[in-house]
């Protein structure tokens, strides 16, 4: 899903946004996660797997929200780079390192202007840098722009309320949270997001709400003939093995289930799985997993693992060791192996 779709989801259209003075964010849930920022066929690669393997820098904090991407940027017009806007700057691709990511933070530069260049023109965004300048513009692909002069400008203005907006401490970044338009990254009910002093609480007090929507269908009803039994989707993942798979890729897994479960949401299946992987950081968002403890087979929520080749697996405890959710100094919840 590209960034001028999340738009259109939220009505929203590429020509007038942002609105004066508004930049966006799009909170990192389990939704964003599984949308692939990579798209090239054969080399796609999603948020979340970006994000788990540090490809991307943790200092970017994509975690906990993204202004804008798109993957068909060029840097000075010479470099070409997919782009991520976070809330703490600009991630481009590392030219020194083949598959990694830089983040250039936003207090690198002193401004923003919009300006134009080719023939026919195209608009180009200059970033005004202390010690040097950086400009964005599309790429060329077959002769054609890759990225419409439209989402170009759309990408400026966003970089210039959110300028507008921001403030950069020695010890923390500061936003203007009253400027923030929240955007959806699914088609699910919107949830009320009340306005907070600090940005990283609304995040998290958004995914709070916006998870706790899932659970409300953790039971359901599965069709078998012409017999109906209510069941949890917990207890359907637990018998997936039944089938007699040791290791399944998750997009096989959901496709699988979706098959023999038909009921079941997509999106659904997607996070429960994920609330199931011990060693899965971001399980710690969801029912289940928000307190502090040690993981255990016993536990139904602790059954399975993600290998070092992304592939599920059945959780063993004498195979995988022990795994817990622990509370951080910052007082954020997070796994790790113990034993």
């Amino acid at each position: 899903m590209r960034f001028i779709e999340i738009l259109d989801l939220n009505d929203r259209q590429v020509n007038s946004f942002p609105p004066k003075d508004m930049f966006p964010v799009i909170p990192m849930d389990e939704e964003m996660r599984n949308i692939n920022f990579i798209t090239t066929e054969g080399k796609e690669r999603s948020f979340g797997e970006l994000i788990d393997n540090d490809i991307i820098p943790s200092e970017a904090r994509a975690e906990k929200g993204i202004l804008y991407y798109n993957e068909f940027f060029s840097i000075n017009k010479v470099f070409e780079t997919e782009i991520l806007l976070t809330t703490h700057g600009i991630v481009t691709r590392n030219p020194r390192e083949e598959g990694r990511y830089i983040l250039m933070p936003y207090g690198s530069f002193t401004g923003v202007e919009c300006l134009g260049y080719g023939n026919p023109p195209q608009p180009l965004i200059h970033l005004v840098g202390e010690n040097e300048s950086l400009d964005l513009s599309t790429q060329y692909i077959a002769g054609h722009v890759a990225v419409k002069s439209e989402e170009i400008e759309c990408l400026y203005f966003i970089l210039s309320h959110f300028y507008a907006g921001f403030k950069e401490t020695q010890s923390a970044i500061e936003l203007d949270t009253s400027r923030i338009i929240y955007l959806k990254s699914s088609d699910h009910k919107d949830n009320e997001i009340q306005e907070e002093d600090n940005l990283d609480e609304i995040i998290e007090d958004f995914l709070e709400n916006y998870n706790e929507e899932f659970h409300t269908e953790k039971k359901v009803e599965l069709k078998d003939g012409n017999k109906k039994e209510e069941t949890s989707i917990e207890k359907i993942i637990r018998e997936w093995n039944s089938e007699g798979m040791i290791e399944i890729e998750k997009k096989d897994f959901i496709h699988h289930l979706s098959i023999i479960y038909p009921e079941l949401k997509e999106n659904t299946i997607k996070t429960m799985i994920t609330t199931m992987i011990v060693n899965k950081r971001t399980r710690t968002y969801y029912h289940g997993c928000k307190k502090p403890r040690k993981c255990s087979e016993e536990n139904n929520y602790d059954f399975l693992y993600v290998n070092d080749d992304n592939y599920l697996t059945r959780y063993e405890e004498e195979k995988h060791g022990i795994w817990e959710i622990y509370k951080r100094q910052d007082g954020k919840l997070d796994v790790k192996l113990v034993e």
